[in-house]
């Protein structure tokens, strides 16, 4: 069913302001702005079904509205996109990890979903910082404006690390620490976020934050890194031996292509 139920029937954007009997029951008019939004936000349209939206015909300019509607969304007389449906990735995922991308010629929403995801070897009763590449962008001039990670980092163990910081950064995490603030480039995309007293592979970890100063990580057109880093740092528990670490979760970016 289209945008939402009854919609279709619905010809004018301020019809919303009346109630709605559904075979649901009696829609006000927030519900049916909200399931309408909802709908947009959360589906994959088809060019007719956003030519409808826009009120055009798929290949088409109209004066007044000046959209173009054709497979990629809906696009303005200068092939910048206004809205669009998630699409599949445009950089590359890292191993075991799947990309679903939003926004539009300029803002990015990178929605990164890890199964079992390798990040590294921990160790032993030591500090130490370890870190693999999810996501590679395409080429290109970016700034990166944040990120989150919502998941479980795990190890055959599953032993309890006391200290710890998840981070996104340009530059693989490394050496004998349990914090990632010593080197920017490990937390530039998203700033170290506190990871303690932890149980791998059953305590959720759940940060969002935006880059370390500056705020914007600039990377020069068609140089490296171009890469997101996920990064742990860890008091790693006192085991026998070091462990693979895997993320099963999801890690976003948010980025803005300058050139």
């Amino acid at each position: 069913m289209s945008l939402y139920g009854a919609f279709d029937k619905t010809k004018h954007l301020d019809e919303l302001d009346s109630p709605l009997v559904t075979a649901e029951g009696v829609l006000t008019p927030t519900a049916r702005r909200a399931r309408m939004l909802g709908n947009l936000s959360g589906a994959a349209m088809t060019a007719a079904q956003l030519a409808a939206l826009a009120g055009v015909t798929p290949g088409t300019v109209t004066a007044s509205k000046a959209l173009v509607v054709d497979s990629a969304g809906v696009l303005d007389n200068l092939g910048l996109t206004l809205l669009r449906a998630p699409a599949a990735s445009i950089g590359t995922p890292g191993t075991n990890v799947t990309a679903v991308e939003h926004g539009d010629g300029v803002f990015h929403y990178t929605v990164l979903t890890c199964t079992a995801f390798a990040v590294g070897t921990g160790d032993d009763d030591v500090d130490k910082a370890i870190g693999a590449v999810v996501y590679t962008l395409p080429a290109g001039a970016y700034a990166f404006l944040g990120g989150s990670v919502e998941g479980i980092f795990d190890q055959a163990s599953h032993g309890i690390s006391t200290d710890g910081e998840v981070g996104l950064g340009t530059v693989v995490a490394s050496g004998a620490v349990s914090i990632l603030s010593g080197t920017p480039t490990f937390e530039n995309i998203m700033n170290g976020v506190p990871y303690t007293n932890i149980t791998f592979g059953t305590t959720r970890f759940t940060g969002a934050a935006q880059p370390t100063a500056p705020e914007l990580t600039t990377v020069a057109t068609g140089a490296s890194p171009r890469t997101v880093f996920l990064n742990l740092a860890a008091d790693w528990p006192n085991i026998a031996a070091a462990e693979a670490v895997t993320f099963t979760g999801t890690v976003t970016v948010r980025w803005m292509k300058i050139a």
